[in-house]
């Protein structure tokens, strides 16, 4: 009767993980795992979750020795004994136990009371003895699991892997910036043969208007001269052919061929000067077509040689800026 009441508190009450069963609680309870879970659904048990549900020696012996503080708390006598009966899975052992924490869990003043609080509310007396039982049976040290120990060599291996990747890594960094090093010296060092000109005095546009309309007005100055030559010229062949033709009258005993021939020859002198006159105003617009070419390709070579100064004046600036990151970022590293 006694244990079936055990067994309703247990899998009703608290709903453990694990059915208990009223034949298997030696075998359920020899590991100490479901004792920690009842403490643990009161809030007296917070190691829990180092608790572990196997069935080796190791595990055993651990869970018992996190039980015997909370339960030397709750006032149950508990030494290594009853511990080493229970992972016997010896009869009446278990149930003795768990009567025990019944009564004393549902003995207690709050059912909320934190295990801290316990702790401080314990007499004064109690607690010294209960100190100097836990100095006494407690264990040198808790052997660590087989998982502990493998974890901790995987661990110390790959921090030793991680420590020469690390290392390979630094010595590839170095080789790579001091292979810039050197290339960037070898580049200022080419930079510094290189001779740029420096560029020319820049001329502002309000010059440049100024000259082109100077160079404009002489042009139509010239060409208003050379057009009033031209009509002066005109003029003068002109007047000149009608007085040499009205001074000289035709005597009467003059014979026909005569006549014509005095016409012939003031026309032919007329023709001459005519076209002596124009080939002159041929050469001179011939002058001034050619000066005015000369001037333009002048003009053009000069904003050519301008414009590549100016690059060259802008891809030094550039080398230079280029130089000075490169220098502060190896000072840098």
């Amino acid at each position: 009767m006694s244990e079936m009441l055990l067994c309703r508190w247990l899998n009703q009450e608290l709903q453990l993980s694990k059915v208990v069963g009223m034949d298997t609680l030696a075998t359920d309870f020899s590991n100490g795992y479901l004792i920690g879970e009842i403490l643990h659904k009161y809030k007296l048990q917070d190691n829990f979750n180092k608790f572990l549900e196997k069935n080796t020696s190791i595990s055993k012996v651990n869970n018992f020795m996190r039980l015997e503080p909370t339960l030397k708390l709750l006032g149950i006598s508990f030494n290594m004994n009853t511990a080493q009966d229970l992972m016997q899975e010896k009869q009446g052992v278990a149930a003795h136990l768990l009567f025990q924490l019944y009564d004393a869990l549902k003995k207690r003043k709050s059912p909320e009371m934190k295990r801290s609080l316990m702790e401080v509310e314990q007499p004064r007396a109690e607690a010294n003895l209960y100190r100097r039982e836990r100095k006494i049976y407690r264990l040198p040290q808790v052997m660590k699991r087989d998982t502990d120990q493998k974890l901790q060599l995987y661990s110390d291996k790959h921090h030793r892997f991680k420590e020469r990747t690390v290392g390979r890594q630094r010595l590839q960094l170095q080789r790579l910036l001091n292979a810039q090093d050197e290339k960037i010296m070898k580049n200022t060092d080419k930079a510094t043969d290189i001779h740029v000109p420096k560029p020319p005095y820049r001329v502002s546009p309000l010059i440049m208007k100024r000259r082109q309309q100077q160079i404009q007005e002489e042009a139509k100055r010239v060409q208003t001269e050379i057009a009033q030559f031209e009509k002066n010229m005109r003029k003068s062949v002109t007047y000149g052919f009608s007085s040499s033709s009205s001074s000289q009258p035709l005597p009467a005993e003059s014979s026909l061929s005569g006549t014509k021939q005095g016409n012939k020859l003031s026309e032919s002198g007329a023709g001459l000067s005519l076209q002596s006159n124009t080939k002159y105003m041929q050469e001179i617009r011939q002058r001034l077509k050619e000066k005015a070419l000369a001037d333009e390709r002048r003009q053009k070579r000069q904003d050519r040689f301008l414009v590549e100064q100016f690059k060259a004046h802008a891809a030094q600036q550039n080398l230079r800026q280029a130089q000075r990151c490169t220098v502060s970022a190896g000072a840098a590293a």
